[in-house]
C-alpha cells in the first residue's frame, strides 16, 4: 500500500491497516494523503482512523465501554503501519486504545531516505515525543519486512530526486 502510494500517487512512503483480530476483517487501509490534499494531518493513521470509525459506530460497536462509545474504542483491533509513529498518530491510536500496534521498522533507519524537515521541527525532533507517548502502548516492531519498508523510503528519495 506505500510502495503504490509512492508510484501510483506521488504520495509519502507511509500506510496503516486497522484490522479486526477476531475476524481479519480490514476495517480501513489508508495510505498517507499529505502530497495528494495539502492536509498536514492526512498521515496514513490519522486516515485510517477516519474511515475505520464511523464503521464501528455504524456497526455501534463499543467494545468493552472502558475506552469511549461506539466509532471511539477500538479493542479487538489491531493497527498495523509501516513504521513507529509520529506524535500525533501515537496519540490518535492511544486515544483509540487498540489491542495492539504493529510496525516494521523506526525512523532511526529510514530518515536517511525521507528528510521530512518543516519550518520549525525536523524528523528527529519527534523521536524523544514519539517514544514517551510510544511507551504507554501496546507497540510492537514485526521486523520480517522491514527490507521491503525501507525499499519503499529508497524508491521515494530516488523519485524526489529525480524530480529535481
Amino acid at each position: 500500500l506505500a510502495r503504490e502510494n509512492v508510484v501510483t500517487n506521488n504520495g509519502h512512503p507511509f500506510a496503516c491497516l486497522v484490522v479486526n483480530n477476531e475476524t481479519g476483517e480490514i476495517l480501513s487501509e489508508a495510505p498517507n494523503l499529505l502530497a495528494q490534499t495539502g492536509d498536514p494531518t492526512a498521515h496514513a493513521e490519522m486516515v485510517a482512523i477516519r474511515e475505520a470509525s464511523p464503521k464501528l459506530r455504524e456497526r455501534k460497536d463499543s467494545a468493552d465501554g472502558k475506552n469511549g462509545g461506539p466509532g471511539e474504542d477500538y479493542k479487538s483491533h489491531n493497527f498495523y503501519i509501516i513504521t513507529s509513529p509520529c506524535p500525533m498518530c501515537a496519540s490518535a491510536m492511544a486515544f483509540c486504545g487498540p489491542d495492539t500496534i504493529v510496525h516494521v521498522t523506526t525512523r532511526k533507519k529510514w530518515a536517511h531516505w525521507y528528510p521530512d524537515v518543516r519550518r520549525y521541527i525536523k524528523v528527529e525532533d519527534f523521536i524523544s515525543p514519539s517514544q514517551q507517548i510510544c511507551s504507554k502502548l501496546p507497540l510492537v516492531q514485526d521486523s520480517l519486512l522491514e527490507e521491503a519498508a525501507l525499499d519503499v523510503f529508497k524508491l521515494w528519495n530516488k523519485r524526489q530526486q529525480q524530480k529535481t
